[in-house]
């Protein structure tokens, strides 16, 4: 498979362009904050006086971030599992809509703070010392280096916001791109990569206490 195909196969209904205009917007806004608490902080006198690059170590959390992304995953088993009993039992179709149309919002939340995170660690790659920030993030991401942990979030928030544009298309209630490439899959396919992701989901909440 190359990777024209691959992208086909990863591609949601509504494609690529959103996530792309979410990290121009929100990854901006992101980078703006920091340069504008900068530039206000700089304009009082008192060299202790920086009240708004503080409230950039209280800005969207790696801690938050993870626990969105683990509540995030977790639904997402079981909106796959409602999406297999559905195949076999019509009438849980409503409670199926439903949770798809949940769990993607929660993805999408997610995806959201984590674009805005990634404006504002880019930022702060530009200072001479890293910031609390930054170590925050890098520790989450298991990465001494702010390029990679930068990368490793970049690549991680990503695969969020396309499992979620792939469980519910909004001109037509469906799920496309990755969901729609697993349940084509026969079941003694399904079934071991349906308990390998629910697997790796319970340790990764686990492995983060």
């Amino acid at each position: 498979m190359n990777a024209n195909n691959f992208l086909e196969l990863l591609k949601p209904a509504q494609g690529f362009i959103p996530l792309r205009d979410k990290y121009l917007m929100l990854s901006g806004v992101g980078f703006a904050s920091v340069l504008i608490a900068e530039g206000i902080d700089s304009l009082e006198t008192a060299p202790y006086a920086a009240y708004y690059v503080g409230a950039v170590n209280s800005a969207i959390s790696s801690r938050f971030w993870d626990l969105m992304s683990v509540i995030s995953l977790l639904m997402l088993c079981v909106t796959l599992f409602l999406i297999f009993l559905t195949q076999f039992s019509p009438k849980l179709s409503g409670i199926e809509l439903q949770a798809r149309r949940l769990n993607q919002s929660f993805l999408y939340l997610t995806a959201d703070l984590g674009a805005v995170a990634l404006g504002i660690l880019f930022a702060l790659l530009f200072h001479p010392q890293e910031s609390a920030y930054l170590l925050d993030w890098q520790a989450l991401l298991f990465s001494r280096s702010s390029i990679i942990a930068l990368l490793l979030l970049g690549v991680l928030n990503s695969g969020l916001w396309l499992i979620g544009a792939s469980l519910y298309n909004v001109n037509d209630s469906t799920y496309s791109g990755l969901i729609s490439a697993l349940f084509e899959q026969p079941l003694k396919i399904f079934l071991p990569s349906y308990l390998s992701l629910t697997g790796a989901v319970i340790y990764l909440m686990v492995s983060q206490q």
